[in-house]
């Protein structure tokens, strides 16, 4: 007696390319100190750029430029 199996294809591994982009994508924007410095601010409530800045010692534009790379991601 034949048995025919039925292969599922796991919805993970359809999927995986894009996780993996993903996961790298947020691990280079945490692999900066200043983005965890920033991420670490902005967890005990919102703050404008300018506060950042302040608590950080950066430029502004530099700041910007984190938040847009947290962002991002």
């Amino acid at each position: 007696m034949k048995t025919s199996q039925t292969y599922r294809q796991d919805s993970t591994t359809v999927d995986e390319p894009r996780a993996l982009r993903a996961a790298a994508c947020m691990f280079r924007s945490l692999g900066d100190a200043n983005r965890l410095a920033i991420l670490r601010h902005l967890a005990l409530g919102e703050h404008r750029v300018r506060d950042l800045t302040e608590h950080l010692g950066l430029a502004q534009s530099t700041v910007s430029a984190h938040l847009a790379c947290l962002r991002d991601c």
